[in-house]
């Protein structure tokens, strides 16, 4: 197991994403995967409030409501740790206080739990001030519905100012970062716009706030690494992928 950043989160490094559940994947498959996944020995579950609002006659909250079913029937909610995601949603876009604020309650509802592991802003909202963002987040975790927030799809630059702005005001800080594709490399298009730049920025960003990381895998299948994945998550992968339909 792998420990996310200052967190007292352990999770297994191969982390099973969501976003087909209610989508290619309905109820029965979707409970296969997260059975396979989780037989294999995995503990680590990835969702979002938006999942899978771009499908034909879905909403968004499927993916959760999903989860959250096979929570109840297996019992299996102290088992595992469950990453979800606001910002993203029709129905909650952004990530206004009064957003975050319902969007984590429509959430746990879905869920069916009285708390969210990790709780990530989907991507960076310009129109709000990061400090109101941070202190929604804040209120969160302080009243017990999220353990720890963290940061998806934020360029550097912007993340370094949102947790600056939580070490300001004393505020909780975003404890992990999860970027797309395979992680930032060296020599390609940084998220902030300079290329060449995205691993160093990323890098310095890591070093001064202690935050750790995880990247999205291209794959249909939404199969999510955390840092350091060993050669034993061959096996969940390939027991997720005999359950996938």
């Amino acid at each position: 197991m792998n420990r996310i950043g200052g967190t007292d989160l352990e999770v297994f490094p191969l982390c099973l994403g969501g976003n087909v559940f209610g989508w290619t994947a309905d109820e029965p498959a979707s409970f296969a995967v997260l059975d396979a996944y989780t037989g294999a020995g995995g503990n680590f579950i990835d969702t979002a409030d938006s999942y899978p609002q771009w499908a034909d006659g879905c909403q968004g909250g499927e993916s959760e409501t999903i989860i959250g079913r096979w929570l109840a029937r297996r019992g299996r909610r102290d088992d595992v740790i469950i990453a979800t995601k606001v910002g993203q949603s029709r129905q909650h876009p952004g990530l206004s206080p009064a957003t975050i604020r319902s969007a984590a309650e429509a959430s746990l509802r879905r869920l069916g739990t009285g708390h969210i592991d990790l709780y990530y802003a989907h991507e960076d909202d310009p129109a709000t001030p990061l400090a109101d963002t941070m202190a929604a987040f804040d209120r969160l975790v302080r009243g017990g519905k999220a353990r720890y927030v963290a940061a998806s799809n934020y360029s550097a630059p912007r993340l370094a100012g949102a947790l600056a702005r939580a070490r300001q005001q004393v505020l909780v800080s975003f404890a992990a970062l999860q970027v797309p594709g395979h992680g930032p490399k060296r020599g390609s298009p940084s998220l902030s716009g300079a290329p060449g730049n995205c691993a160093r920025q990323y890098d310095a960003i890591h070093s001064t706030w202690g935050a750790g990381s995880s990247c999205t895998s291209p794959s249909w299948r939404s199969v999510r690494y955390t840092s350091q994945a060993p050669s034993t998550t061959e096996a969940v992968w390939k027991a997720c992928s005999r359950s996938a339909p």
